[in-house]
Parts: C-alpha cells; sequence; structure tokens
C-alpha cells in the first residue's frame, strides 16, 4: 500500500506536468484584443452592451481573447481612446502594447428597422485588414445576436494563422510612388513630413494616409490602400483663386488677343428661299403681263367680240412687284450673314423691262 504522502506528491507531479500542455493547447489560437463595440443610430447604450459581450462571446471560438483592461490599457498606452482608434498605426501600437495579434473592431446599427453588424480583423502580423457585414430587418435582440456569430464566422479563414513556433514572416514592402501637376508639393506620409513630388518609397502594406501642401495651391490629402502591388498616386493640384496675379501666369491686357465674336445668325438659308420665291413670282408677274388682252376665242372673231378676253394686267403687276421685293431681301440676307467675307450690300433697281439688282461685299 502506497503512503498517503507519496500519492499526494505524484498527483501534484502529474497536474505540474500537465499544466503545461494545458496551456500549449490554449495557446494554438491566437491572441485578439477586442475594442468595445460602437452603437450606431438606434441601438441603445443597454443594448449595445449585450452586443458587446455577445461578440466576446462568439470571438472565443477562435481567438484567444484578452480581458477587457488588458485592452483598455494598451489603448491608454497608445494615446488613443476605442472610437479613436481607426488606423493601422494605432493598431500596430495597440497589437505592440497588448501582445495581440487581431485588433478586433465591430459596430452595430439600426436604420429603418434594419440591423447593421459591420465587422474588421486587422492582423499586426501582415498588416491586413479583412472586413464582414450582416444584415437582418425587423429583427429583435436574440436576431441580432446571430448576426453578430455569423459575422464572426464570415472572418473565421483571417484566424487560421501559423501554429505557435512557426514565425511568420510579414509580406514583403511595396514601392508607393507620389507625383502631382505641378510637381514640387511637399509630401507628408502617415503624418511625417518625407520630402517632394515626385517622391518614391517602400512602404507596409496596408493603408496610408499623403497629403500634399504647395504654396498658392489647395492642400490635397488622399489615403492610399497598398495591398499586393505596387501603387502610383497622382495628384491634380487646383491653383487658389485669391492668388492668381499676373506674375503667376494671368495674361497682361497687352498681350490680349481680340478675338472675332458672332453678332448674329446665318440667314443665308433664308435669303437663298427669298431669292428662288422672287424668281419664281416675277415669272410668274411677267406671264400674266404679257398675257393680258389676249383672246381666247379660236373661231376667227376680232379681241372686242369675243366673250373670253384675259384681263391679267394687274396680277402681273402684282407678282413682279413681290418677287422684287424677294429678291431683293433674299440677296440682302445673303450677303449681310455672318462670316469671314464681312457684310454686303443689295441695292434694287427699277428698269424698264422690270428690275435689276446690284450688290456689293466689301473683302
Amino acid at each position: 500500500m502506497v503512503p498517503r504522502r507519496i500519492m499526494r506528491t505524484r498527483l501534484m507531479t502529474i497536474l505540474a506536468l500537465a499544466a503545461p500542455l494545458t496551456a500549449q493547447a490554449g495557446d494554438d489560437k491566437p491572441s485578439a484584443a477586442i475594442f468595445p463595440i460602437r452603437a450606431e443610430q438606434g441601438v441603445g447604450a443597454q443594448v449595445q452592451k449585450r452586443y458587446d459581450a455577445k461578440l466576446r462571446e462568439a470571438m472565443k471560438a477562435h481567438a484567444s481573447v484578452q480581458d477587457v483592461g488588458v485592452t483598455d490599457r494598451a489603448l491608454a498606452d497608445a494615446g488613443f481612446k476605442a472610437g479613436a482608434c481607426t488606423d493601422a498605426k494605432c493598431f500596430d501600437k495597440v497589437a505592440a502594447n497588448s501582445k495581440a495579434r487581431f485588433i478586433i473592431i465591430g459596430s452595430v446599427g439600426n436604420t429603418d428597422d434594419i440591423y447593421k453588424v459591420e465587422l474588421t480583423a486587422y492582423d499586426a502580423a501582415t498588416r491586413t485588414t479583412q472586413s464582414s457585414t450582416q444584415e437582418c430587418e425587423l429583427c429583435a435582440a436574440d436576431e441580432v445576436d446571430k448576426s453578430i456569430v455569423a459575422a464572426v464566422t464570415a472572418l473565421e479563414a483571417a484566424f487560421k494563422v501559423a501554429p505557435p513556433g512557426k514565425a511568420t514572416e510579414p509580406p514583403p514592402p511595396l514601392e508607393l510612388v507620389i507625383s502631382s501637376d505641378p510637381p514640387g508639393a511637399e509630401v507628408t506620409l502617415d503624418g511625417k513630413a518625407v520630402g517632394q513630388t515626385p517622391y518614391k518609397i517602400l512602404v507596409a502594406r496596408g493603408p496610408h494616409q499623403v497629403s500634399l501642401k504647395k504654396s498658392g495651391f489647395v492642400d490635397e490629402m488622399k489615403t492610399v490602400e497598398i495591398v499586393d502591388r505596387a501603387v502610383t498616386q497622382d495628384f491634380l493640384l487646383q491653383l487658389i483663386a485669391s492668388n492668381v496675379t499676373a506674375e503667376e501666369g494671368s495674361p497682361d491686357e497687352t498681350d490680349v488677343i481680340p478675338q472675332a465674336k458672332h453678332t448674329g445668325r446665318n440667314r443665308r438659308p433664308l435669303g437663298f428661299g427669298l431669292l428662288i420665291g422672287g424668281l419664281a413670282a416675277g415669272g410668274a408677274g411677267g406671264y400674266f403681263t404679257n398675257l393680258e388682252g389676249k383672246v381666247t376665242c379660236t373661231d376667227g372673231r376680232g379681241r372686242r367680240d369675243c366673250p373670253n378676253v384675259y384681263s391679267t394686267k394687274w396680277m402681273g403687276a402684282a407678282l413682279i412687284g413681290a418677287g422684287a421685293t424677294a429678291l431683293g431681301a433674299g440677296l440682302t440676307l445673303v450677303l449681310t450673314s455672318d462670316d469671314e467675307g464681312g457684310a454686303g450690300a443689295a441695292t434694287l433697281v427699277p428698269t424698264s423691262g422690270g428690275a435689276a439688282v446690284t450688290f456689293g461685299r466689301s473683302f
């Protein structure tokens, strides 16, 4: 029979040996720091606490979730609050302070009875980001809980990292080229002044804030996402209106070249129409004038004895007058229409056989 003291000693030894194995098994999951879930429009503070607890519970299936106090201290040491920590620069600091592989941020909002759950997982080792979104219409609180679980499950692939003991090398940096029109703008990259455009640098993958400043031009700022290839970011700088002076390129009054102005419409089509109509009316007037007094009888009787004699001189005169007027107006429109040749003038002169038109034009 083994003495009780010896059995107790053996039991403690077995437990001591088993403890590292248990700890190692728990370390198979990557560490994650979870920021308090943000309550957007339509979500109260009490419900927000419920959703925050649900997020932490769902994450435990995929990662080793840090205590809230550890994450809060890491945020404070980084100089940020949870709601203000939204970029890779802050995430890297919190991950380093808390020794976490992943940073998890999320939000829940309710717009028109449609709940929207958004989650983002930032991998500090690879500096990459993955996101997921779930929506639920006319949902109760427990149904929103399911949406949170679904959003976490959608990120499952992000948490499958190399097991402990096998170092994961971060991906190599990629080239970022920053250019501007005009060149020579001061470049600030992630809050640090680095040089002037055109500027080239190798940067880690992920989002980067790029801002440009140049005297006399509007400041420009963009977020450039570096994913899997080199990026060239071009900026077109806009000149500040108040700085447009003669010294900066405004034309001097003596340098202004007068430009021709279009002062009217091209009325030539109408003029040609009137010309054609005037010729037709004049020809008809001449015909009717010539027809005056003609006899329609064919039996040999004289003009006065025939009951049908043409009396068309007044109609002919009217048609001739109208045709002459149309001709004059048509020629005037044709010759005075705006074009490169200048203006012209037409003159209607009565003659014994009708009318004659003369015109002049400057070249």
